[in-house]
């Protein structure tokens, strides 16, 4: 299966970003209520992403891992299809390209959290 990681849906930006060290099975939605968050059954990397304030979304989480500088999502720089764009509440299947450029984008923008992002590599396979 090409499409083996996942981008992981984690509400807005807004709503959750003072929370981010803490969100691992629910996030708040736009009305405050806390939902449950739909996990991906991607065997590879979940990605957690928030919406951004500013439009298009925000990585925040590698797996387990939150980090210090969250990225963003530039869908122009990986080539994503404009008609494919954003992370539905169900998330978003990703190839093992696309995973690898985004973990060495946020890895080059949290230099600190190298060694236990790195450790994430494995798990792509190209």
């Amino acid at each position: 299966m090409s499409d083996r990681h996942a981008l992981v849906h984690y509400g807005t930006q807004r709503h959750n970003w003072t929370n981010r060290h803490n969100l691992t099975d629910t996030f708040a939605d736009r009305d405050g209520q806390y939902v449950d968050v739909r996990k991906s059954r991607a065997p590879g990397i979940h990605f957690g992403v928030m919406d951004a304030d500013s439009g298009g979304g925000v990585i925040f989480r590698v797996g387990d891992v939150t980090l210090n500088n969250a990225v963003a999502l530039d869908w122009d720089r990986y080539d994503w299809p404009v008609t494919d764009r954003g992370v539905s509440p169900n998330g978003k299947r990703i190839s093992d390209a696309l995973a690898s450029r985004i973990l060495d984008d946020v890895i080059a923008a949290n230099p600190e959290q190298a060694a236990e992002l790195g450790d994430n590599r494995h798990r792509i396979l190209a």
